[in-house]
């Protein structure tokens, strides 16, 4: 069994309630410590600090260290280097996705774009390296009872970004959360994280870690409470770790709980992470040297460490092929005065869909600026990792490992939102086209007609005289019609033209028609009487609507000239 750095990283996986190495199978117990720079103004990067990796790896080796956990990162760094040496020296990195200013809030909980950003762009710095263990989604969060609404928030978070790393095809990299060692909602809390959401499967962790400092002094596996931490823990389906110990309450720290947690809690635990490497509060192994941080001084708690973690070599371990997980269903928490967080997580933040359709259409190719064998050896080493099906997400699979599962949650409320609205603007634009031609057809025809006499009243203006006309109407005194010597008797009169041309031409100059009916031979100026000024009003009437006629006929040409090509269609 090796606890110890390997000079090869391999992945690291999970299968059930423990880590292995890929490769061999070899299980996976953590070694580490805490690593983060404190800082009275902002916080520190180590990872973008090629220089402090290089000055603090010999020690990371010389405690027989395997793993950091860095608990701020800024996303726009670089990190090539110190991830390239921290990978030559066997050390894996646990890496928070949080920082001071972006986290989830425990008291006024959130998910919103913000967040979701920050979080994803540490996955797309991080991603790719080899000696990533996995990310923490939040540390510390649900404290007590009053801040259980806040769970719902994190679980959340782990489904958008196990999402994002399957669209972005990455290789499953275990999520997980960390947290404080609560009596009032810790058990809650695990059952909370794991159990299954039907709604919400890819939302539970896949690995806990706690951080505990129950063990003070010269304390014992009994009054130190680890025999009830290893009870509680001991049939939940994912690793489970102490993601911080090192009580300080007494000074010099001695570290006694390195045998509990490598020797009786081993079976059950997978090691753990001391807090902390850098001095800050009493918790420190080394301290800087004033005024050159190429240096460091050791301190009595890493002497102390070092020895304690030497004499760990045997922790209870079993390798992967011969290891069966457990079967555990875990029910959710009910909701109640202590508990408040239900099965009803919120949604993804707006950006989540675009970001995802995004990932899904983009090549992950790296330009890595590492040194050309770690790249080669990541390179191969990757590509298996990615031999996962391309519509899943990393949980156990039959396998026990991180396999894959069904279309992410964030996929299916994309297809199921756009692909519908798609579908329905297509057809109502379809039905407004086809409503539109049928208007202009329907135009087009009615335009062809001849005009009907609903649109032309049937007066005497509008037809032509006929014989019973002519004896029906009564004309002034001297006005009797007088045919011409070559007239034709009406009923062998050649065809009349268009009423509206018959009449197109003034009044005033109607002895140039010469109309058979109406043309005397020579101009007569009736008497003015009452009968003359009702004919003359007659006459004015006819005129007027003779001229609207016109301009109605003018109209209904000009509508079928332009509706003539839809007609014609």
């Amino acid at each position: 069994m090796d606890i110890g750095p390997s000079q090869v990283t391999d992945l690291i996986v999970i299968k059930g309630a423990k880590f292995f190495y890929e490769t061999n199978g070899t299980q996976f117990f953590i070694k580490g410590t805490a690593y983060q720079p404190d800082s009275s103004t902002s916080y520190v990067d180590p990872l973008s600090d090629p220089a402090g990796c290089t000055r603090d790896i010999p020690y990371f080796q010389e405690l027989g260290l395997n793993t950091i956990r860095v608990y701020a990162v800024k996303s726009e760094e670089n990190h090539d280097d110190c991830m390239t040496a921290l990978q030559e020296a066997g050390i894996y990195v646990l890496v928070d996705l949080t920082n001071p200013t972006s986290s989830i809030n425990r008291v006024d909980p959130e998910w919103d774009d913000n967040l979701y950003t920050t979080y994803t762009d540490v996955i797309d710095a991080f991603a790719l390296y080899n000696n990533l263990l996995g990310f923490i989604v939040a540390n510390e969060v649900v404290t007590d009872y009053t801040t259980t609404p806040a769970a719902a928030y994190i679980r959340a978070a782990i489904r958008d970004m196990k999402a994002y790393i399957s669209a972005k095809n990455y290789r499953p990299i275990p999520i997980g959360v960390t947290n404080n060692d609560d009596l009032q909602i810790k058990e809650r809390y695990a059952n909370y994280l794991a159990c299954d959401i039907t709604s919400e499967a890819n939302s539970a962790i896949d690995f806990l870690g706690t951080n505990l400092y129950s063990w003070c002094g010269d304390s014992d596996f009994i009054s130190s409470g680890y025999s009830q931490q290893r009870t509680q823990f001991e049939n939940y389906p994912f690793p489970w770790f102490l993601s911080e110990y090192g009580c300080n309450a007494v000074r010099p720290r001695s570290f006694s709980e390195v045998q509990a947690i490598y020797d009786e809690m081993s079976d059950v635990l997978n090691g753990g992470i001391v807090y902390q490497y850098f001095q800050s509060n009493d918790y420190g192994l080394i301290e800087l040297n004033d005024g050159d941080t190429h240096s460091v001084e050791t301190l009595d708690d890493f002497d102390a460490f070092s020895s304690q973690i030497a004499r760990a070599t045997s922790p209870s371990s079993v390798n992967s092929e011969e290891y069966t997980p457990g079967v555990r269903t875990i029910g959710c928490p009910t909701t109640d005065a202590n508990w408040s967080a239900g099965t009803r997580l919120p949604t993804p933040p707006p950006i989540a869909l675009r970001a995802l359709s995004s990932a899904s259409k983009s090549n992950i190719t790296r330009t890595t600026r590492t040194r050309s064998e770690v790249t080669a050896s990541s390179t191969s080493t990757i590509a298996n990792a990615r031999a996962t099906p391309a519509n899943g997400l990393g949980i156990s699979d039959d396998s026990g490992k991180i396999g894959t599962e069904e279309l992410s949650l964030a996929a299916k409320i994309a297809i199921g939102i756009v692909v519908p609205l798609v579908v329905v603007g297509l057809l109502f634009f379809l039905y407004r086209q086809l409503k539109r031609r049928k208007i202009r057809i329907k135009a087009g025809k009615q335009a062809m007609m001849p005009p009907t006499t609903d649109q032309f009243p049937t007066t005497m203006a509008h037809m032509p005289p006929t014989s019973s006309m002519q004896a029906q109407y009564q004309y002034p005194p001297g006005c009797q019609p007088v045919p011409e010597a070559n007239s034709q008797p009406l009923s062998e009169a050649p065809a009349m033209r268009d009423p509206v041309e018959a009449h197109s031409t003034p009044l005033h100059e109607a002895s140039a028609v010469r109309s058979p009916v109406m043309a005397p031979s020579t101009p007569v100026v009736p008497p003015a009487s009452a009968q003359n000024r009702e004919t003359q009003t007659g006459m004015e009437d006819i005129r007027s609507e003779m001229v609207r006629i016109k301009n109605e006929r003018t109209r209904l040409e000009r509508l079928v000239e332009l509706n003539a090509p839809i007609a014609r269609e």
